[in-house]
């Protein structure tokens, strides 16, 4: 299997903070490219959230604005709102 096609699992809190666990919490899936993209911040991981569709993960790339999704809106001061 090349690397490009390669699935990684990331660490949302990273491995180096003490909050940092191997649950399924802190965990996601992703592919190389994108793993490669988290760690040159040019993607945000925000976490995993529940919504009426189940539990969903959800991201943004670097320099855009916060957006609702599924229902979800993420506030300027970092919190969640279900809608």
């Amino acid at each position: 299997m090349s690397e490009k096609a390669a699935l990684h699992v990331h660490h949302i809190i990273p491995r180096c903070d003490p909050r940092c666990t191997n649950s399924s919490e802190n965990l996601v899936t992703v592919c190389a490219s994108c793993h490669q993209l988290i760690h040159k911040s040019a993607i945000v991981c925000e976490g995993w959230f529940v919504t009426s569709a189940g539990r969903k993960f959800f991201w943004h790339r670097s320099g855009e604005a916060h957006t609702v999704r599924e229902g979800v809106v993420f506030l300027e001061d970092g919190k969640v709102d279900i809608r």
